[in-house]
């Protein structure tokens, strides 16, 4: 047992409509995983899991947790990681999450973290 935290943009369909807990459920468990952008996960006790969430201002849990990303939090991120001290394996996996989220960003799409 573990968290899962992973990574998803709000299809384009659903853009300008009202996103509630209930839609990012339903994209985040959907069968076709199109809208799911980056997965990872950790090991209940694993110290990296505080530091990953710490850097992304994410609540692990196993009862679901969803934050909708935005270029402000994507900052934040940016700044966290500057004053964090990360092992290489897991600096690797923030990054690839931050150079989605900046990517995914400047397109415009709406993205969101889940974490079960």
């Amino acid at each position: 047992m573990g968290y899962n935290v992973s990574l998803h943009k709000v299809p384009s369909e659903l853009k300008g409509q009202h996103i509630d807990e209930d839609v990012l459920f339903d994209i985040a468990y959907e069968e076709d995983e199109g809208n799911l952008l980056h997965y990872t996960n950790f090991s209940i006790g694993n110290p990296n899991a505080a530091d990953f969430a710490s850097v992304f201002d994410l609540f692990l849990t196993n009862n679901g947790f969803y934050k909708i990303v935005k270029v402000d939090d994507y900052n934040q991120a940016i700044s966290r990681l500057q004053t964090t001290s990360l092992n290489d394996s897991l600096l690797e996996r923030v990054s690839k999450f931050l150079d989605t989220i900046d990517h995914e960003l400047q397109k415009g799409e709406t993205i969101f973290f889940w974490c079960d």
